[in-house]
């Protein structure tokens, strides 16, 4: 619980700064590391992974400043001031850290990943695993009204446009839709569908925000890949894209739905590259009142 306890990088910093976007590529310049040792043909994709009641997922590095003790963290909401480099006012947010009470991160060294990685910031993202107490978490299902918890919830993320490390799907919903992918750079499907959407938003952006939800063992990969992509999109990582894949979701989470929300409530979840562009303009201009069944995907939660 060390490295979990002192904070995270997605995660308030202190005073909520929103720091420029050349220290994020900063960042990256000194994370790229060299991407020919890792062979896609080498690499078995399981599309869907499942896990336990007690689940156990990818940890990403909560790593920062400013974070109290999550163990203290239940029921504690918090109003911040976010403010630029200037020290001006950007925007009032709550952050509500109720959730992070029910994670327990559970640091593991693998050798040969810090081998082959020596330059990686290991202290901003540790490897691990995060455990999650489903039953404490809000369980969302198609047609429900997003939880504060969830809406609240402070965010860690990387690639933001505005240099920010952390943000909350209530600031995210400012525009009637929202979509989350859930991702993995090692699932073939999962970047067909990313890769899909990046190019869809080059001239949708107006229509809906998205956002990236990485679920992964290697968080050190996470600049590199939307660096060596070229993806503008947010990417949300460590215990908080846990979180919501498992609210979302439920206990059988898989990587590849895209999880759609309309003016704060769970419209549908689709499966991964089952939907065309027709059909997305049609869900966001209203023609269609629901997922199509042929693209729903088969939500835990509706059954449980």
């Amino acid at each position: 619980m060390i490295n979990f306890n002192r904070g995270g990088s997605g995660l308030p910093q202190g005073q909520g700064y929103i720091r420029l976007r050349m220290q994020n590529n900063r960042l990256r310049d000194r994370l790229l590391l060299p991407l020919e040792r890792y062979r896609s043909d080498a690499l078995l994709v399981i599309f869907c992974v499942l896990f336990s009641t007690a689940l156990v997922t990818p940890a990403f590095g909560q790593e920062t400043d400013g974070l109290p003790d999550p163990r203290t963290l239940k029921g504690k909401v918090k109003d911040i001031v976010l403010k630029d480099n200037d020290g001006g006012v950007v925007r009032k947010a709550v952050y509500n850290y109720s959730l992070y009470g029910y994670v327990v991160m559970k640091p593991y060294f693998i050798k040969t990943i810090y081998d082959r990685n020596p330059d990686a910031d290991y202290k901003k993202f540790p490897l691990g695993t995060y455990e999650i107490d489903i039953e404490k978490l809000p369980k969302i299902r198609v047609g429900d009204k997003i939880a504060d918890e969830i809406m609240d919830l402070p965010l860690w993320v990387v690639n933001n446009e505005y240099g920010s490390d952390t943000i909350t799907l209530r600031q995210m919903s400012a525009k009637q839709w929202m979509v989350l992918d859930v991702w993995d750079e090692y699932c073939t499907p999962c970047i067909k569908s990313m890769n899909h959407w990046e190019h869809f938003l080059k001239t949708h952006s107006d229509k809906l925000n998205f956002l990236g939800l990485y679920m992964s063992f290697y968080p050190h990969r996470v600049p590199i890949i939307v660096r060596k992509r070229g993806y503008l999109s947010t990417q949300i990582i460590g215990s908080s894209s846990s979180i919501l894949a498992k609210s979302f979701l439920g206990d059988g989470s898989c990587l590849g739905p895209n999880i759609w929300i309309k003016d704060g409530v769970l419209f549908g979840i689709a499966n991964a590259n089952t939907l065309s562009d027709e059909e997305y303009l049609s869900i966001l201009s209203g023609k269609m009142t629901e997922m199509p069944a042929h693209a729903r995907f088969n939500q835990y939660w509706s059954q449980h």
